[in-house]
């Protein structure tokens, strides 16, 4: 039978976004959590918390973030009290994010690291949703949708600023398809993405201390190498001539950040599937 719903009390959700102190899950940390639990009608509660690092900040997130040192001395607490309240907070909630692979990756490897048990939540993403519900959307990243939606939630970067946005981008898919609150069949059709936040994996591959030491090689020399990869904005293979400068990895891809030759341009090459041709070692493929 395809029962109602019942709007005032089953739909609950918590937005959560982080701050980190760099791109890299399996090296950086948790700097900012932010999340507020919200219904049909908005927000109705909000979390924030500030976590004092062990390691320094990249300066590249901080530059996005502008999350001060003073700042974190004045108010930050340590990673596990953060994670304490954080389980406290969200309290059984299915859970939105955008971008769902970077936060999650955070937040699970934090937990696992201090032997804390994953909150047993799902969770859904809010820019996955997006690309598959609206996909004429010309971007579906939060700064762009916060623009096309016109979401005044704070400054972006921030986290208690991009969880707000995020569940204003969440509800926002309801908004624009009301028919799939007319019915639970509806509705679960319309969430069936969501995942076990416990049952995330962040997967790297197995030989990322080689990748890492052959690019490390690589910039200290000044080589230059030319990559075949292939450009998921264009939509096929491309090839380019660059110093490579330095390796990370970002929602579960592995990236070699290089400068374009002869122009000073940098950018990101997805090593995936990527051949390098290498003057001294010949044609290589670090990633399958």
């Amino acid at each position: 039978m395809n029962q109602p719903l019942d709007l005032s009390t089953e739909l609950r959700w918590v937005a959560v976004d982080t701050e980190t102190t760099g791109l890299n899950p399996w090296k950086h940390e948790l700097l900012e959590i932010g999340a507020v639990r919200f219904g049909l009608q908005g927000i109705t509660e909000e979390f924030q918390v500030l976590i004092k690092p062990q390691h320094k900040i990249d300066p590249r997130a901080r530059a996005v973030h502008n999350i001060s040192n003073e700042e974190l001395e004045e108010k930050g607490v340590s990673l596990q009290e953060a994670l304490q309240r954080f389980s406290e907070f969200i309290s059984g909630d299915d859970l939105v994010f955008h971008n769902a692979p970077f936060d999650a990756a955070f937040l699970v490897l934090s937990f696992r690291s201090l032997q804390l048990p994953i909150p047993d939540v799902l969770y859904y993403d809010s820019l996955y949703l997006s690309r598959v519900y609206f996909p004429g959307r010309k971007s579906h990243s939060l700064d762009n949708l916060r623009k096309e939606l016109e979401i005044d939630s704070g400054p972006s970067h921030r986290a208690l600023s991009d969880a707000r946005a995020t569940s204003r981008v969440f509800l926002a898919n309801f908004e624009q398809n009301r028919d799939v609150l007319t019915s639970r069949k509806k509705y679960d059709k319309y969430l069936r993405y969501h995942r076990k936040l416990a049952a995330f994996e962040v997967k790297v591959p197995s030989d990322l201390d080689r990748i890492f030491k052959y690019f490390e090689r690589k910039a200290s020399a000044g080589a230059l190498l030319r990559i075949e990869y292939y450009n998921r904005d264009e939509k096929k293979f491309s090839s380019a001539m660059v110093k490579p400068l330095d390796v990370l990895i970002f929602n579960q891809v592995v990236y070699v950040k290089a400068q374009k030759f002869p122009l000073e341009d940098t950018f990101l090459i997805p090593l995936k599937g990527a051949i390098i041709h290498d003057p001294t070692e010949g044609a290589i493929k670090l990633v399958e």
